[in-house]
């Protein structure tokens, strides 16, 4: 008889977990947590991208630099 009582406790402790769960999403603080962290990520993979774009940037123009120091330098040599 004990164990039909702890079972159905147990049952009643899930249902009013599940509720409580369900509370919570319901909340407003819930949303602005939802948002919050939404937020964050978007910030973060921005970031992330804006340095890749930097990066990648900076090499383009490293690379049209010393592509034009070397063509200057073949006429130099040319004239000489």
């Amino acid at each position: 008889m004990s164990s039909k009582r702890i079972s159905k406790k147990d049952d009643t402790d899930k249902v009013t977990s599940a509720k409580n769960v369900w509370v919570f999403f319901r909340s407003t603080y819930s949303t602005w947590l939802i948002f919050s962290l939404s937020l964050c990520m978007t910030f973060i993979a921005w970031t992330i991208t804006n340095k890749s774009n930097q990066n990648h940037s900076q090499d383009l123009f490293t690379f049209e630099v010393a592509q034009t120091l070397q063509a200057i330098e073949q006429r130099m040599q040319g004239y000489q």
